[in-house]
């Protein structure tokens, strides 16, 4: 499968109920093909012309089984029969979220949007539905609930960008740790 589009995000799912498997795939800018040096072929995507869609693939021979219109995805993320998106909307980001049914998804709804001072790059979601956003430029990974709130047990504030923020789990610079909140 050749895309039409740069992808910027993947996720799979498996119906167990109908022992089927599904690749998702988030396409943003045209992929636009230039000559590159020592005659290699180079690829990058356009910055005016936007394919903005996610492709629906079977997991077993990765044809196209449906096609969804959707907008500057970032990351794809699954948890049970719920696809989310992590995309931009309105000069920030925000996470939405569909119903799969036969391996496509249905309505598309805004969860939350993202704190303004947050530069999202992916999206991951546990079965408690907990999200973990990473932002690069802060090299740290937030941890937020369901209403796109951070977890309240913990002291620093993500809106107000408190320099001791412990409500990061991730920070590469001194290696990777979790902070729990004392029981």
């Amino acid at each position: 499968y050749l895309p039409d589009g740069w992808v910027t995000a993947m996720a799979a799912w498996r119906d167990a109920k109908a022992e089927k498997s599904f690749v998702y795939v988030a396409q943003r800018g045209r992929i636009a093909e230039s000559a590159g040096s020592r005659g290699h072929r180079r690829f990058q995507e356009s910055a005016t012309d936007f394919v903005n869609k996610l492709t629906v693939h079977d997991g077993a021979d990765g044809k196209v089984v449906a096609e969804v219109p959707r907008a500057q995805v970032l990351g794809l993320a699954v948890s049970g029969d719920m696809l989310f998106a992590l995309q931009a909307e309105d000069g920030g980001f925000a996470v939405t979220i569909a119903t799969i049914a036969d391996g496509v998804p249905g309505d598309w709804r805004r969860l939350f949007a993202l704190p303004p001072n947050l530069t999202p790059a992916d999206l991951e979601v546990d079965r408690h539905q907990r999200f973990y956003v990473s932002d690069s430029a802060a090299n740290k990974v937030f941890q937020l609930d369901a209403q796109g709130e951070c977890d309240l047990r913990r002291r620093g504030d993500l809106r107000r960008g408190d320099a001791h923020d412990r409500l990061h789990f991730l920070d590469a610079s001194h290696g990777v740790f979790m902070q729990r909140p004392p029981l």
